[in-house]
């Protein structure tokens, strides 16, 4: 799958949360790992405006949207090699996501996890209730 054939995916993937009403406190955190009854619509709206926004702009120059649940759509694995990536993960469990960061240690990670997921990842991530 292309880029450009991804980022069409990914936008049609989370647009039922385009108009979720969410308070963006934390998001200059490079890791910021959210919990709570919000946080899946809090990752996947955040991944929609930068998905539309990146689509906006017509360049790869921003970090690229990358959507890691439980769908098996690909993304380009060369923005996640590179560093180039903005990773949003939803639905993982905390030993997996520790080990995509050791993967892809230079990526942005916004991660959708559940309460007890805040523990096991507080020295990878700064977390925040929802």
């Amino acid at each position: 799958m292309t880029p450009a054939e991804y980022l069409e995916w990914l936008h049609g993937e989370t647009a039922a949360y385009a108009e979720s009403d969410v308070d963006f406190d934390g998001l200059d955190a490079p890791r910021l790992l959210v919990t709570g009854a919000g946080a899946r619509a809090f990752v996947r709206h955040v991944a929609h405006l930068w998905c539309c926004g990146l689509q906006d702009a017509r360049t790869y120059t921003l970090l690229f949207p990358v959507l890691l649940d439980d769908t098996q759509h690909a993304p380009p694995k060369e923005k996640l090699e590179d560093g180039a990536a903005w990773v949003f993960v939803d639905g993982m469990r905390a030993a997996a996501v520790r080990d995509i960061v050791a993967r892809y240690p230079n990526c942005r990670f916004l991660v959708a996890g559940e309460p007890s997921d805040a523990a096991l990842l507080q020295s990878l991530f700064t977390c925040r209730s929802l």
